[in-house]
């Protein structure tokens, strides 16, 4: 039987999955460092040779989560075509950042905590969401319809709503197609 460390490439990739997985379901100042090396079952001393401060290990399950938020972007810029139409576009990339309910649920919890810790964790999550506008604005320039404008210009306040939505408690296709509805509205 594999340990839970064999799971992972790193030591430090089973810390950064297992504060998400605790910050997630107790809120990012509800999951100690040293509930987090129970979790991952490794000694305390191990987790604070890599994390001596929670907010460090904050920031890296942020730019972890950062990084899926933009891969999970980029794989669906890569399936446009000129001919899709913008409001299936838009459905498949909600799909894929809401059916996530462990992911949506950590982009809850580090926006709210960013916003009321402020400093570089904000800064940090500001910085990717700039990142994820622009990026959405690249995908949409593979549509060819009034509505890929739309997405462009409001691919902002995209991020904006989509959390709304990812602090829902269960996810419909009408909640889906509710956001795309306002999102594309003129």
């Amino acid at each position: 039987m594999k340990s839970k460390r064999q799971n992972y490439d790193s030591v430090q990739s089973l810390i950064i999955a297992t504060a998400a997985r605790l910050f997630t379901e107790r809120g990012a100042d509800g999951a100690s460092l040293n509930d987090i090396a129970k979790a991952a079952d490794i000694a305390k001393g191990t987790l604070y040779y890599y994390y001596p401060a929670k907010d460090e290990l904050i920031a890296d399950t942020a730019r972890t989560h950062g990084d899926w938020m933009g891969d999970t972007l980029l794989a669906w810029a890569e399936t446009l075509q000129r001919d899709t139409d913008a409001h299936k576009a838009m459905k498949s990339l909600l799909h894929e950042l809401l059916w996530d309910e462990m992911h949506a649920k950590l982009h809850v919890v580090l926006v709210s905590h960013a916003a009321i810790a402020g400093g570089e964790l904000s800064a940090l999550m500001d910085a990717m969401r700039k990142k994820w506008a622009l990026m959405l604005e690249v995908g949409s320039l593979k549509l060819q319809s009034n509505d890929a404008r739309t997405i462009r210009a409001r691919s902002g306040a995209f991020f904006s709503m989509l959390i709304g939505y990812m602090a829902k408690a269960e996810i419909t296709d009408a909640d889906i197609d509710e956001f795309i509805e306002i999102f594309l509205s003129r």
